[in-house]
């Protein structure tokens, strides 16, 4: 699972992932303040902390001041829907070689920088569902809108 400052960059000007967050059992979280990880638990809403404590007050707070950190399956379930993607209907195996076809496309790109199986899959869902690029700083659309 990629922590690293630069997925939690990556996730955390992703918007329209975060506003769609609704949390499952052992979703990764990066805690602003506290500036730690933990693993949110349904266990009275609350998380369960691998870094040093940060229980919030209330679930707005909590979900102003954490950004979730989508696993790889996590990511690709966000593409597998049909209504997001109709090509994708096929399941797990079409799903990985449209991915294979994507990142032979953007091959050059990828190159320069080194990014964890999450990034990429996270910029693959990125361009498939909300039409986005990384610019170096903001997920932005192919027009260079920043949205």
């Amino acid at each position: 699972m990629d922590t690293s400052l630069q997925y939690i960059k990556f996730c955390e000007k992703a918007e329209e992932m975060q506003i769609g967050w609704l949390p499952q059992e052992w979703d990764f979280i990066f805690c602003n303040s506290a500036g730690c990880l933990c693993s949110y638990s349904r266990y009275k809403n609350l998380p369960r902390l691998v870094g040093k404590p940060n229980i919030p007050a209330s679930w707005s707070k909590f979900k102003i001041d954490h950004i979730w950190l989508p696993r790889q399956d996590q990511l690709q379930e966000m593409v597998k829907r049909s209504d997001y993607s109709p090509k994708l209907h096929d399941g797990n195996l079409l799903l990985v070689s449209i991915f294979k076809d994507w990142v032979k496309d953007n091959w050059q790109s990828l190159l320069a920088s080194e990014n964890s199986m999450e990034q990429l899959w996270l910029a693959f869902v990125m361009e498939e569902r909300w039409n986005k690029y990384w610019n170096g700083e903001n997920w932005v659309k192919e027009d260079n809108e920043t949205t």
